[in-house]
């Protein structure tokens, strides 16, 4: 659900016309919300025609392993079981970048991931 109690100002959140999940919330008062269901698997851009400058963004993944990066990049995941996995990055102005994983039991693996300007 997208919630905007604490903000004293109305909004309209959406996303563009070419997303996985378009939705448009049109204007709403303050201390109100209203939800949205995000139920494919895809980044999903939020943008508010009240407010040009503000930007969010969902990201919808179909498994419960992922992180969010510290200020120096580097993250952990933890709890994932052995096996063989493709490990995929998302920046709002970066190319992603996949990387096939082997996780061993009892074991950390580290990766190392260099991601580059999108053209």
């Amino acid at each position: 659900m997208i919630s905007l109690i604490n903000d004293m100002v109305r909004h309209n959140v959406f996303s563009p016309p070419d997303c996985c999940n378009q939705f448009n919330l049109g204007t709403y008062d303050v201390g109100s919300s209203k939800p949205v269901t995000f139920d494919k698997t895809c980044e999903v851009p939020l943008l508010c025609n009240v407010h040009a400058e503000m930007a969010a963004f969902v990201a919808v993944m179909d498994n419960s392993y992922f992180a969010v990066t510290s200020k120096d990049g580097s993250f952990t995941i933890d709890n994932v079981p052995p096996g063989n996995y493709k490990l995929k990055t998302w920046h709002k102005k970066l190319k992603s970048v996949t990387q096939d994983v082997t996780v061993e039991g009892g074991k950390t693996t580290e990766v190392s991931l260099r991601l580059k300007k999108r053209r």
